[in-house]
């Protein structure tokens, strides 16, 4: 029973002080879990606890992050190639400032929740949701869903280049441009850091490959899976 693997010493909570209360708990589950089901060392606890330390200093880092707005000349062709921008579903008014989409969804109207249609631009939120899944995974997934569906009837998604992550496999199949590491803008127009992650451009829709890399050839290179 859960009685049997109760902390029984203060070396096995000690490792625990500072974490929220449900940190605590999932990073005591995991010791268990890592223990074979049984009260695990205080070595095992403090483990669990550094990786839900670690979790939480990543989400905080990459939530400070998440309003990275797209550089102009990104902005400029998209514009170019898509001919208009009917809706940018992950945005904020600054951001639309440059994006120019005729609709916006910002943070607290959650995008994923309302209708998408049209030509999309979508640069996702960077971070993890609720469940610890990728935001760039959740978005970029919706956005597939709505293109399947038919009501989104082009689009260009702006991501970090994750092409080991299985999320990012199903992009695959569409042409996929690698720029250089974009310098993003943040709030109020500060050219942000040189960025830890390459990133890349999808263009989901019906036009051919050789039209989007044209297009997106001042950007960067674009790559087409060839058919096996």
């Amino acid at each position: 029973g859960s009685g049997d693997t109760a902390p029984d010493r203060e070396s096995q909570i000690r490792p625990l002080k500072g974490l929220s209360e449900d940190a605590m708990r999932e990073a005591w589950d995991e010791a268990v879990k890592n223990s074979g089901g049984v009260r695990p060392t205080a070595k095992a606890v403090n483990e669990a606890a550094d990786k839900r330390r670690e979790h939480a200093r990543e989400v905080r880092h990459q939530s400070e992050s998440s309003e990275w707005m797209t550089p102009d000349r990104i902005l400029v062709c998209v514009r170019d190639f898509l001919g208009r921008i009917d809706l940018d579903p992950a945005s904020t008014a600054e951001a639309n400032a440059r994006v120019r989409a005729g609709a916006f969804y910002q943070r607290d109207d959650d995008g994923l929740a309302h209708e998408w249609w049209g030509k999309v631009f979508l640069n996702p939120p960077y971070g993890f949701d609720a469940h610890r899944v990728s935001m760039a995974q959740v978005w970029s997934q919706h956005l597939l869903k709505e293109y399947a569906a038919c009501r989104v009837e082009e689009a260009i998604l702006l991501v970090n280049a994750e092409v080991g992550s299985r999320w990012f496999r199903p992009l695959l199949d569409y042409p996929v441009c690698f720029p250089p590491r974009i310098r993003f803008l943040r709030p109020g127009g500060e050219v942000a850091q040189q960025p830890t992650h390459a990133n890349a451009l999808v263009y989901i829709g019906p036009r051919k490959a050789s039209d989007f890399a044209r297009a997106f050839y001042g950007i960067g290179i674009t790559v087409v899976r060839q058919a096996a």
